[in-house]
């Protein structure tokens, strides 16, 4: 028990470090209030006694009820329960309904700081007795209370999705026993940051959801782009909207003889219903299963700075970046077309076809074949034996705290 209280210590330091509650005692104070609050809850709701756990190889916590409706691990899942392992699955809810759940089992001489965080990640412990926990949520401190608590087993796996982002403060936690990484640019930014928690050993597997091994085929002669959307925190960026107008341009002056639109996951942006009902001829929005024929009919990729160029990446599509933005993902390095202006993206786009440099593909995706079956495959050795893959670890993160 005494570790445990030397990383709720750490822990504690780390979060009051950072600029939000460094340089402001009011903020610190409400963080404290809030904290001490959410622990009297779990104190109140937890469960004296819980069902016999779940045995399983592989516990896979979903980080919001959103993700899990969105299906986009449920091929995933079936390839691990096709290699004869044992999944459940574990959705992270809201906090109110942790309450109403009463998702929190005791822990002793925990501080009433951290008792929402304790409790619940000993509920998730004796609901299930599993060989690895896959975790996706950026940020979300359980997994630190997970490797104090638990027994044998519950080896911890956090899948990263892309890196490279404005978004530090959701990178800035790494404490897990193994963290999969796409490749190098993401290690190298992880080891850029300031101000991080954990430790772990990072292998370069994934991601999760690239499945197929089918390649960028150009098929068509003429000149159809594939727009490719931000995410609802972009939508309404000064810089987004001006882009987004760049490439309606396109189609109004006939630089482009097709537009196809892939909007985010998580889009909430109708602009491009408008826009297709005045041009239904010469734009098309497409979904994940038509994607990767739409890609093949397209000449370029375009986009704003989204992770979605990591993706176009993996599949070989040339691509332009548009608009004004910190270069995380190296382009300039690597030669990647970047429009800066209107001018600049009518001149790319009526250029001769350029090839994605093979070199950038491989530095942000380290397996741009088998990606998923390389998780797949890292996650049924590890159920079988931990010990054999710490020889396979590319890297390491050490915090300091």
């Amino acid at each position: 028990m005494d570790s445990i209280q030397e990383m709720m210590k750490s822990l504690y330091q780390w979060i009051n470090s950072s600029s939000k509650y460094k340089n402001s005692y009011f903020n610190r104070f409400k963080l404290k209030l809030r904290m001490f609050f959410k622990g009297c809850l779990a104190l109140i709701f937890y469960r004296k006694n819980i069902s016999e756990p779940i045995e399983c190889d592989v516990l896979l916590i979903h980080p919001s009820l959103k993700s899990y409706k969105q299906g986009r691990k449920k091929k995933f899942i079936n390839m691990l329960k096709n290699k004869g392992l044992v999944v459940e699955e574990f959705i992270e809810r809201k906090d109110k309904d942790i309450i109403f759940k009463r998702q929190f089992c005791k822990v002793e001489k925990i501080p009433f700081f951290f008792k929402w965080d304790a409790y619940h990640a000993s509920y998730i412990l004796n609901k299930y007795r599993a060989k690895v926990i896959l975790t996706e949520r950026n940020g979300w401190v359980i997994p630190s209370f997970i490797k104090k608590l638990r027994g044998e087993g519950s080896i911890v796996v956090h899948m990263a999705h892309s890196i490279p982002t404005g978004q530090s403060s959701k990178y800035n936690y790494y404490d897990y026993d193994f963290y999969l990484l796409y490749g190098e640019s993401s290690y190298v930014y992880l080891s850029s940051l300031n101000n991080c928690f954990g430790s772990c050993n990072v292998l370069f597997k994934g991601p999760y959801f690239f499945y197929s091994n089918r390649k960028y085929c150009r098929k068509h002669v003429g000149k159809s782009i594939v727009f490719l959307g931000s995410g609802p925190d972009y939508e309404n960026n000064e810089n987004y909207i001006k882009v987004c107008r760049w490439v309606e341009k396109l189609v109004e002056n006939n630089i482009v003889d097709k537009l196809y639109l892939k909007g985010h996951p998580r889009s909430t942006d109708n602009r491009w219903l408008d826009f297709l009902e005045k041009n239904p001829e010469k734009v098309s929005i497409v979904s994940d299963d038509n994607l990767q024929d739409t890609i093949d009919n397209s000449v370029y990729a375009v986009m704003a700075y989204t992770n979605a160029i990591v993706d176009m990446a993996y599949y070989g599509v040339p691509i332009i970046m548009m608009g004004e933005s910190t270069d995380y993902f190296n382009l300039d390095s690597f030669y990647v077309p970047w429009a800066k202006n209107y001018s600049d993206l009518v001149s790319i786009v009526s250029s001769e076809y350029q090839q994605l440099n093979a070199e950038f593909i491989s530095y942000h995706v380290e397996n741009p074949i088998n990606s998923s079956q390389s998780i797949v495959d890292f996650v049924t050795e590890l159920t079988i034996n931990k010990n054999v893959l710490l020889e396979n670890v590319n890297k390491k993160l050490y915090s300091g705290f």
